[in-house]
């Protein structure tokens, strides 16, 4: 129809900018670096969390700012095709494991915009 394809014709496009997840760059992921974890600081969370430390090979203590490009980039957009194990253990004492790619903070959070009506 001759519209433009980013924006459907509109003009503009919401996008979201990475900066403003980031906190307090001075801080680690499990103590408030990203303003997105410091809401949802869960169980859940931090097995992904920890599932993504030990695949990439850092540590969840280190500040943000001092993270690798990779560790940080794969923490906002995901691992693409790269499969993650993931694991964690229930309140009743269960132990689940499971492989799958993770989505990354920015593309979950896009995904989660455009399903909201």
């Amino acid at each position: 129809m001759g519209m433009c394809p980013a924006c459907g014709g509109l003009g503009t496009r919401e996008d979201i900018d990475p900066d403003l997840f980031v906190a307090d760059p001075n801080q680690s992921l499990l103590n408030g670096a990203l303003e997105i974890l410091g809401h949802a600081r869960t169980p859940h969370v931090e097995h992904l969390l920890r599932g993504l430390a030990k695949h990439y090979g850092f540590d969840l203590k280190t500040p943000w700012r001092e993270l690798s490009e990779q560790a940080r980039r794969v923490v906002l957009y995901g691992s693409g095709e790269d499969k993650i194990d993931f694991s964690y253990v229930t309140r009743g004492g269960h132990e689940y494991s499971y492989t799958k790619p993770f989505e990354g903070l920015i593309p979950a959070s896009e995904r989660r915009r455009k399903e909201t009506r």
